[in-house]
């Protein structure tokens, strides 16, 4: 295998964990103050102090509902 070679080499039994692509978004209950984080863990230290709520949403998806938009 060369240096330029990109594989990555996994025990047969190891565990690949893909996250979807997206944004974490920290809102609060009634959907105000929404603020986009790249990482579940900046979004969680943002939303502890102030009571807000942390979910993923995936690119493309409404940011309260989920869904993709049309």
């Amino acid at each position: 295998m060369s240096t330029h070679d990109s594989a990555i080499m996994l025990p047969p039994d190891a565990e690949l964990t893909i996250e979807p692509t997206g944004v974490w978004i920290a809102y609060y209950g009634d959907n105000s103050g929404a603020t986009a984080f790249p990482s579940e863990i900046e979004a969680l230290r943002h939303a502890v102090g102030t009571s807000m709520l942390v979910h993923h949403v995936a690119w493309g998806s409404d940011i309260f509902t989920g869904r993709e938009r049309p």
